[in-house]
């Protein structure tokens, strides 16, 4: 039963890879090689030692088995495909539509600016923003506003020492305190306008103002602000 049992082996060992469809057509021509083997073996055995049948049948349980995780496995890759074609309907109906999102990072384009919103839960007696690039290094200090609610925070990329920050991502941390000097948690937030959905890491990425969001991070979701014209 070498062969048979080599056979078996092989197969098994193809059936974690995600290519269901060619190891289901490989199984069906192993499993044919299989039972050519198995009656050619059953002609010519000595008939003064028969083969042991529990040997084949469990080798038949074998397939059986494997058949089963492929079919399994099939079963597997559709659901991850709806479930990815469902999200990416979701993300593309995002499109046009203005999105807040949790986050403390935008996206400075060259001679442009960067905008981040915050909102404080709680009037506060200070409120010093920083501006700081990917190393963490600050860049830009201002004063943010005081009052309670959805503050919009502008920074048009020039440094504290009178330069240009050169374009890239960078983040603002807000420190806000009340009037006795407690710390306020402000929550920083991303919003702008979605321009497109980018699906080439399997997981759908709405592009907001140059930033890359998850589904996931968006808190609300409203219509586009009306487009001026003079």
């Amino acid at each position: 039963m070498t062969d048979t049992s080599a056979i078996l082996s092989s197969l098994t060992s193809n059936t974690g890879t995600p290519a269901s469809s060619k190891a289901q057509s490989q199984i069906a021509g192993n499993f044919d090689t299989f039972l050519k083997l198995l009656t050619t073996q059953l002609q010519y055995q000595d008939p003064l030692s028969p083969m042991d049948s529990n040997e084949f049948t469990a080798q038949l349980v074998q397939f059986a088995d494997v058949e089963q995780s492929i079919a399994a496995n099939k079963n597997l890759e559709s659901l991850v495909n709806f479930a990815l074609a469902s999200a990416t309907s979701s993300a593309v109906s995002y499109i046009g539509r203005e999105v807040t999102a949790g986050g403390d990072a935008a996206t400075l384009n060259a001679g442009g600016s960067a905008q981040w919103h915050y909102t404080l839960p709680r009037a506060a007696g200070t409120n010093e923003i920083s501006v700081v690039d990917a190393a963490g290094n600050e860049i830009y200090n201002s004063q943010g506003e005081l009052t309670t609610g959805e503050h919009a925070f502008d920074w048009d990329g020039r440094t504290s020492g009178g330069g240009t920050a050169p374009a890239g991502t960078y983040r603002i941390v807000i420190k806000a305190k009340d009037a006795g000097g407690n710390d306020i948690a402000a929550s920083p937030l991303i919003k702008g306008i979605v321009t497109s959905v980018d699906i080439s890491e399997g997981t759908p990425l709405l592009n907001v103002g140059g930033m890359s969001l998850k589904l996931s991070q968006i808190v609300s979701v409203g219509t586009a602000p009306p487009t001026t014209t003079n």
